[in-house]
């Protein structure tokens, strides 16, 4: 009965830092998996949406220099359309294509990383997995 609680605990603190690289508190779905139960918190916290992915992608659009270009005169930021600086007043040369292409290049690094996580997170519940296997079966060997 001890190991089944102490497995219990292991799997809820696992549900807890899931739902941390997730986005969301670690202690509310600590709680709830021990509450309700591990695997349902589990079910549960995947049925719903990556927080940290969505922030990711919000910075992604928000980044003055993803979304700017700097002027070639006086380096201060100016939109990509603009044909003259605000600041200095001189011509420079549109980029739209320019500031299209980082913010490409960026939402591919971001999802690139989030694989990466999800890659982690298989490998972690195989591990804990496993160990509740070995737990479950030294059970029966007395």
């Amino acid at each position: 009965m001890l190991t089944f609680g102490f497995l219990w605990l292991i799997f809820a603190f696992g549900v807890g830092m899931l739902a941390k690289q997730r986005g969301r508190g670690v202690l509310n779905w600590f709680l709830i998996g021990i509450v309700i139960s591990p695997l349902l918190g589990f079910a549960i916290l995947m049925m719903m949406k990556d927080l940290a992915l969505a922030d990711a992608l919000d910075t992604v659009t928000h980044d003055m220099e993803l979304t700017h270009v700097k002027c070639v005169h006086c380096a201060e930021y100016v939109l990509p359309e603009a044909s003259v600086c605000p600041y200095c007043r001189r011509n420079i040369t549109p980029q739209p294509e320019y500031v299209q292409q980082r913010i490409a290049e960026k939402v591919a690094e971001t999802e690139e990383i989030q694989a990466g996580k999800q890659g982690n997170m298989v490998i972690g519940m195989g591990i804990v997995v496993g160990i509740s296997v070995i737990a479950w079966l030294s059970t029966f060997i007395k």
